[in-house]
């Protein structure tokens, strides 16, 4: 009867059958990916560390031409082919004037 008992102790430290390997691994950091809070004017583009993930929250900036900015967006950025690719995850309704108060590359 203490065989079994030992053999289930022995098996509750294993990370490889107690599933803690796979918690264990490291993610695979981005240095394009910000800081937690931190807020990009763009989405992340071009090269990146494949199999690389992150959020991002975007303000994206008034510039000529454009009428209209839309509120803080968040999305979702991973990197499975080399490349950034992001989706929209949440998005407020706003739209900000760009010709009265709303945010500009001049303001930041």
């Amino acid at each position: 009867m203490a065989i079994p008992l030992l053999i289930l102790a022995s098996c509750a430290d294993d990370d490889s059958l107690a599933g803690g390997g796979y918690q264990d691994a490291a993610a695979i950091v981005d240095p394009n990916c910000p800081t937690e809070g931190a807020v990009l004017h763009e989405l992340l583009e071009g090269d990146c560390a494949t199999g690389a993930a992150c959020p991002i929250s975007v303000q994206f900036l008034c510039e000529p031409g454009v009428k209209y900015v839309t509120g803080l967006r968040e999305y979702a950025c991973s990197c499975s082919t080399g490349k950034w690719s992001c989706s929209l995850t949440s998005s407020g309704l706003s739209l900000n004037p760009c010709d009265g108060g709303a945010v500009d590359a001049a303001s930041e």
